[in-house]
């Protein structure tokens, strides 16, 4: 009695809190006219049987009347839900009641419940069986679609700590046994898995009720520093390591020697087991936890899924060796779903042999993650493993060739890229002595990978075939009769048309090896970038129609591993997301294959009605941004051809180019017919985990490479006149005459103010939708090719096969384009743009200049399209120059175009800020003369600079045409003077640069006056002397003596050459010791700049001892950060503008910030924390921008480093 009594008074209290919040409602009518729910109406329905009331709920009736929210709240907790499953308050119950069936969406909780209302909530509760699977533990479908039943507890600690006892989430470990013994220790390899499943799955051993979704993810338990700390290498030499000592078989046999249930391992599992400090992915003002997925899928465990969480040989925790998608790999995630199925055997731990088994898991597993853990699903599945029901792969890889290639051509900086994740993703680094453990056979393994790789140079060879999931079982190792083009299960394929980390091709091959095999295959295709459209780690959720994207896939989980008629299986083959803005979602039941007799059923063909050829060469000098100058006509570097859109068109699949070319191998050694060689230079060649390591943002230690070792970069082949390596490229642009909205592969997300419900306690997500950018063109596709390889095609495995290339012999290329789903407005124009290479995918420093010729009439583009079969012609686009400004304490007008003809004339007015006079022109780092206003004549790819001196007179600012007089300079043979102006107002000052020929040197440097007069002069040094102009003419007049060996010889490269716009800030930080070469006469200017090169650079300036160290960075980082000017974080990232000014600006103390950034039209994109760095650095003259521009998301180039370096150090002078 007194336990019944108290239960009515705490449920009494509920609801009148319930009704305080809901308003008081009358008590003998509802809104519709029935009559409401009270005590006599609530006893007499008792009375006659009807309706199954509870005797708590009489009770609280006769003294309130029920609004339908108090209903609702009151039948949910009375079904057995806690309370804490409704940490939001009634949007959490009014959600929960919608999604069960109980609530319509026009439920209205404020209304008072008649009595007809409330028998008829009671009875769908009852329908849907929610009081008995609360009750029992068990999975609720509700439609077919599982529910969000079970409480969710957190496995992050809080302040008191974490055990499992008092959490609704079980978590624990196990250790599961592998095939092979891949780090040699005689035991077969443990990899580790995290299990979190609801409570309710554990506390009834024998269950088997919950089926599973795995995250096979190597970045989750840790990733490394790339051996900066335990001062680890690799790259030097041949280890001789044997790839078959990967396979090897155990000498020790373990043996059971018990067996523990589940919650026995939960109750002595401890939070650190999946929540700990990652060292070398954490600052102290970042710190970052692993597992980093450990809360993506709570949407899932509160609907009564098991999560396991992997991450692989080699990751902290397991044992064994990371390969970086090596069939071993692939195999031991397939040993996990085995253990989840009952047919292989796991332990508790890595040592004392006590068996444990999934005794929860009903044997239906699915697979999806993002990335490496969207490629780990596409490979597991090609095994057929038993109990893997369906994957949903994420922007995930189906052959690891293509992330770094394409058809023959290295597409990253460097061509080896599988050792450098494989030693990221490997977290038994993190723990010495477990690494102290392996270090020597990961060492020869991953020196054996690396050279292979190095060696094929962009081929196709065994290395990829063993990371190639579409090859079958070519490259691997198939000892326990395991075949690797075996997919027997459905998949719903999810990919980003943006994303230019894990490229399109992708989901295509994946797309294919379902196919093939007769499976069905789903594609989820958005507009986004690398990311997952409900962005677990950001809490973020892209709508796909009206529906959220966990939803879809609760359905399609629902109805592979649960078995619910819920027609998951008859979603269209194709949902994707439109192009045009605010075009929404579309479906469609066909999606082409790569097999042409299906591809290009439906193609719009065009062919090149211009005849001849066309040469294009990768001297790039003078073109700031290839995509705005390839896309606005044909350059010297590409070609362009057009065709104009009649009608929307819709792309939708692969293009295929075909190009008949042939090379210019030494264009610096012949004489190239339409094309300009004249100033050759060395040509670019071939914590986000994915984004971090994506290879368009790796680049070679400065001080590591070694001429010898060629870096496969466009290198003479060996005992052949041939080069390799040669990249041709081509694009297919959207263009308009007028700027358009579309979404970029660096999209933006905006909140919608709306919220993704997740239930139970767990996490909501903020819905968000892309924000598009406004542009005159849109790259709808881009490929590349080795013209080395003219047999390349869509297979990764026809990349295998070089010829040797002649001058002047042509051969027939088909370059494939990355597949897309794209609508061209009526209007418009189809650009086909052929080009050489692509700046940040090669390697700019270690090869000669070439070009490539084009024969026109054998150029055509193959479009697969929506409907139709037709074929139309496309013109070629004249030759245009890139014209750009530039100013400090000034700006330029006058240019109404970036893209002109040759011989136009182009006026230009520069205008000084105030406090400032105009001093002078300089053309490509040339002085030339002329007032403020000018016109220019341009003939090639010109950069036009104003500048701009302190006014020192009471005239005021403003421009100072006419108030100039001019700087000259005797001429002699010995040396030479350039001058930073050659006409400069009274009171300005004037630099000029002395630079004296081989065996001379600078005796004395004199200038006069109009009157003959001498003008004082400051040696600046480093050949720089500055004067305050006088009033009149001025005459610079050197004296160069022979020099006898004491004036020590500037250090000079090959690829700086006079006129450079960068050559004499290379000269300066050489001369200063703060920059140095990148070989015996190399200084790549074009070459990106690592955190760990600013910070060495810095440390030098500061007169630091940067030399010793276990790592030629090491005493510059330590420097750094003890001086504040960076955390040494991530070293080996390339840095950014932003970056590089804000050391500088930490460097020199955080000065105060007065610059405005208002006239730079990307100013928004700076970033916050380098916002004042980024005033300063503008303020002083250090960052002058671009056409208009700061990039302060770009990589920072060596020649931009240097330059900013030099005006930086000047600044102080």
């Amino acid at each position: 009695m007194k336990k019944r009594a108290a239960s009515i008074a705490l449920v009494l209290s509920m609801i009148l809190s319930f009704t305080c919040q809901a308003g008081a409602v009358d008590a003998n009518s509802g809104d519709d006219g029935q009559q409401v729910s009270t005590y006599a109406a609530l006893e007499a329905s008792r009375g006659d049987g009807t309706y199954p009331v509870r005797e708590e709920m009489l009770t609280i009736a006769k003294l309130v009347g029920l609004t339908k929210l108090n209903a609702v709240k009151y039948i949910l907790l009375d079904c057995g839900m806690k309370e804490t499953q409704f940490p939001s308050g009634d949007s959490d119950y009014i959600a929960m009641a919608k999604s069960v069936g109980i609530a319509d969406d026009k439920f209205d909780g404020s209304a008072a419940c008649s009595l007809e209302e409330l028998h008829t909530m009671e009875n769908s509760t009852a329908a849907v069986n929610l009081r008995n699977a609360v009750k029992n533990g068990t999975p609720l479908f509700v439609d077919g679609v599982a529910q969000p039943i079970f409480p969710y507890t957190s496995g992050v600690p809080t302040k008191d700590g974490y055990s499992n006892d008092k959490s609704d989430i079980i978590r624990y470990s196990v250790y599961v046994e592998t095939n092979y013994d891949t780090d040699g220790d005689g035991k077969l390899d443990l990899v580790k898995a995290l299990v979190q499943i609801p409570r309710a799955a554990a506390k009834n051993r024998d269950n088997h009720n919950f089926a599973t979704i795995m995250d096979a993810r190597p970045y989750i338990t840790g990733c490394t520093d790339n051996g900066d700390d335990r001062k680890f290498t690799y790259k030097e030499g041949d280890l001789g390591y044997d790839l078959n000592s990967l396979y090897g078989s155990a000498k020790y046999q373990r043996v059971s020697t018990g067996e523990m249930s589940t919650m026995d391992a939960a109750e002595k599992a401890k939070a650190g087991e999946w929540y700990y400090l990652s060292p070398y992915e954490s600052s102290p003002k970042y710190p970052f936890y692993d597992y980093e997925d450990l809360d993506w899928y709570d949407y899932f465990l509160v609907r009564g899924y098991a999560v396991v969480e992997v991450g692989g040989l080699g990751t902290r925790g397991s044992e064994g060796l990371e390969t970086c998608g090596a069939d071993v790999e692939t195999d031991a995630f397939k040993c996990v779903i085995e253990w989840l199925t009952g047919d292989r055997a796991a332990y508790t731990d890595r040592t004392s042999n006590i068996a444990i088994k999934a005794d929860w898991s009903n044997g239906n597993v699915a697979m999806t993650g993002r990335s490496y853990g969207g490629t780990t699903d596409f490979a597991v599945a090609s095994t057929g493993v038993k109990g893997l029901k369906t994957i949903v792969p994420v922007a995930g890889i189906a052959s690891w060739y293509e992330y770094t290639n394409s058809q023959g051509i290295s597409t990253g900086s460097n061509p080896a890229y599988s050792d450098n994740l494989g030693f990221y993703c490997a977290g038994r680094y993190i723990d010495e002595d477990d690494w102290n453990s392996i270090k020597d056979t990961y060492q020869a393994y991953l020196n054996r990978i690396y050279n292979d790789q190095i060696e094929l140079n962009g081929d196709y060879g065994t290395h990829w075939a063993t990371r190639d999931y579409t090859a079958g079982n070519a490259g691997k190792r198939t000892d326990d009769k395991t075949t690797y083009d075996n997919f027997k299960c459905p998949a719903l394929i999810v990919h980003g048309l943006n994303d230019d980390n894990v490229r399109t091709k992708q989901f295509q091959l994946m797309y294919d090896a379902f196919k093939g095999k007769g499976q069905d295959v789903k594609l989820l295709l958005h507009q986004g970038a690398h990311i997952t459209p409900d962005y677990d780690s950001h809490k973020t959720s892209l709508l796909i129609g009206d529906e959220t994207y966990n939803s879809i896939l609760n359905k399609w989980f629902s109805h592979y591993l649960y078995d619910q008629d819920n027609g998951a299986e008859k979603m269209a083959t194709v949902t994707v997301q439109s192009n045009i803005v605010d075009g929404g979602w579309s479906t469609s039941d066909t999606w082409p294959t790569s097999d042409e007799a299906s591809a290009y059923a439906n193609t719009l063909t065009l062919t090149n009605n211009e005849t001849g050829t066309t040469t294009i060469n990768s001297n790039m000098t003078g073109i700031s941004s290839w995509r705005d100058a390839f896309t606005a006509a044909s350059t010297s570097a590409s070609a362009m051809y057009t065709y104009d859109v009649k009608d929307d068109t819709v792309i939708k699949g692969t293009v295929k180019v075909k190009i008949k070319a042939t090379p210019i191998q030494h264009p610096d050694k012949q004489a190239v017919e339409a094309a300009d060689f004249d100033a050759v230079e060395a040509a670019p060649r071939g914590v986000d985990h994915e984004e971090i390591m994506n290879p368009d943002n790796q680049v070679a230690d400065e001080e590591e490479y070694d001429a010898e070792d060629e870096y496969g970069i466009a290198v003479m082949r060996a005992g052949s006149n041939s080069r390799d390596a040669l990249m041709m490229s081509a694009m297919l642009v959207d263009v308009s005459d007028e700027a358009f909205q579309s979404y970029t592969t660096s999209v933006t997300e905006d909140k919608t103010g709306a919220v993704n419900w997740v239930g139970s306690g767990a996490e909501d997500y903020d819905v968000i939708k892309f924000k598009p950018t406004t542009s005159k063109y849109k790259i709808i596709a881009r490929g590349w090719i080795d013209l080395a390889n003219p047999d390349a095609g869509f297979s990764s495995a026809s990349a295998a096969n070089e010829i040797e290339l002649e001058d002047g012999t042509y051969n027939n290329y088909t370059v494939y384009l990355q597949p897309n789903y794209y609508t061209v407005k009526a209007g418009h124009k189809l650009a086909l743009v052929v080009y050489t290479y692509e700046p940040g995918k090669v390697d700019d420093e270690h090869f000669e200049n070439y070009g490539i010729t084009i024969d026109n009439t054998a150029l055509s583009a193959v479009i697969p399209v929506e409907n139709g079969q037709y074929t139309a012609t496309m013109s070629a686009v004249d030759n245009k120059y890139c014209v750009s400004t530039s100013a400090k304490n000034g700006k330029v007008t006058g240019l109404e175009s970036s893209m002109v003809a040759a011989g136009t004339e182009v006026t230009l007015t520069a205008t000084a800020d105030s406090g400032y006079d105009f001093s002078g022109w300089t053309v490509n780092g040339e002085a030339v003369e002329g007032g403020a206003t000018k016109t220019f004549t341009i003939n090639s790819n010109t950069t036009i600079t104003a500048n701009f001196t302190v006014h020192h007179s009471s005239s005021g600012g403003g421009s100072s045409s006419g108030s100039s007089t001019t700087v000259s300079a005797s001429k002699s043979d010995n040396g030479s003077v350039s001058i930073d102006k050659t006409s400069a107002s009274k009171g300005s000052t004037v630099t000029v640069t002395v630079k004296a020929k081989d065996g001379y040197k600078l005796d004395k440097l004199t200038i006069t006056d109009a009157k003959g007069n001498t003008v004082e002069v400051t040696d600046k040094g480093n050949g720089k002397y500055t004067f305050t102009m006088p009033e009149g003419k001025v005459t610079v007049t050197p004296t160069f003596v022979a020099d006898n060996g004491s004036q020590t010889e500037s250090k000079s490269y090959s690829d700086v050459k006079t006129g450079d716009w960068y050559a004499d800030a290379v000269k300066y930080v050489s001369d200063k010791g703060l920059m140095s070469g990148t070989g015996s006469d190399k200084f790549a200017p074009s070459a990106t700049t690592t955190r760990a090169m600013l910070m060495t650079v810095l440390a030098r300036y500061a007169g630091e001892d940067t030399t010793g160290g276990a790592t030629w960075y090491e005493k510059g980082m330590n420097w750094a950060k003890a001086k504040g000017v960076s955390d040494g974080t991530n070293p080996n990232a390339n840095i950014t503008r932003e970056q590089l000014v804000t050391m500088m600006y930490r460097y020199a103390g955080s000065p105060k910030a007065d610059g405005k950034l208002d006239s730079f039209s990307d100013a928004a994109s700076v970033s916050t924390y380098a916002a004042d760095a980024m005033q300063w650095a503008v303020a002083n003259g250090i960052v002058n921008g671009s056409n208009g521009k700061l990039n302060p998301q770009n990589n920072a180039t060596r020649a931009q480093v240097a330059a900013i370096l030099m005006r930086f150090c000047e600044m102080g002078k």
